[in-house]
């Protein structure tokens, strides 16, 4: 709720707030709307709704639908199966709950969403909650590959410095696999990771052969990487 106050963005536009199952709660819902965001997340399948005025939690709900109650919507080239609902949620006088099996996988469990703009129609907020997806696997790679997690400082002004360097590496590795990705087929962040290794070890590799070649002083190849104990 903090972070919210913290923005400033100009709402020129409609301002969505997109947030998984954990964050999904009506108090933080309830504090965006105040400061003019809506919201649209995951909602975990053991949470309470009403429909036809019953007290029921989504898991067990599910268990009634049939295929007459289901939509067809197409998001990204691919199909969902979606029951809509749009009334009271505990603590929420009014919102929609998206209820969708993907279509490649008939046997998958549900996924739930919920969209406190009651005006978007299910395709629209299916397409909107997918775009959280990009940052999730931007911070995957921060994260895993780029050790976004492993920082040991205190001092807010290290945290930044540290978070800053981060980005630029990222954002290097990034323009690397758009300018290149044609020559080498760097099809995301993590080939391209691999590759920029790979080659920094090659040409590691090739430096010691031709100092190898060229008789050059091993205490000053050690030197040079510096390997100097």
């Amino acid at each position: 709720m903090n972070l919210l106050r913290q923005l400033d963005l100009q709402k020129t536009y409609p301002a969505y707030f997109l947030i998984d199952s954990w964050y999904t709660s009506p108090k933080l819902i309830n504090e965006a709307a105040k400061l003019g965001f809506q919201t649209i997340g995951a909602l975990k399948s053991n949470r309470i709704f009403y429909p036809a005025g019953i007290r029921q939690s989504l898991n067990e709900f599910v268990k009634y639908i049939t295929d007459y109650d289901l939509d067809l919507v197409t998001v990204k080239e691919k199909q969902y199966k979606v029951y809509r609902y749009e009334g009271k949620m505990n603590d929420l006088e009014n919102a929609v709950i998206l209820i969708t099996w993907d279509v490649s996988s008939p046997n998958s469990e549900p996924k739930y969403l919920l969209s406190s703009d009651v005006s978007l129609d299910s395709q629209t907020i299916m397409e909107y909650y997918s775009k959280r997806w990009e940052i999730e696997t931007s911070f995957r790679y921060l994260k895993d590959r780029l050790g976004f997690d492993h920082y040991q400082m205190r001092s807010i002004k290290a945290i930044k410095r540290f978070w800053l360097v981060q980005y630029i590496a990222y954002g290097y590795i990034e323009f690397y696999r758009y300018k290149n990705s044609s020559i080498f087929k760097l099809e995301n962040l993590g080939t391209t990771i691999d590759h920029l290794k790979a080659f920094n070890l090659r040409n590691l590799v090739d430096y010691v052969y031709n100092c190898g070649k060229e008789n050059v002083d091993l205490a000053l190849v050690h030197k040079i990487l510096r390997l100097v104990a």
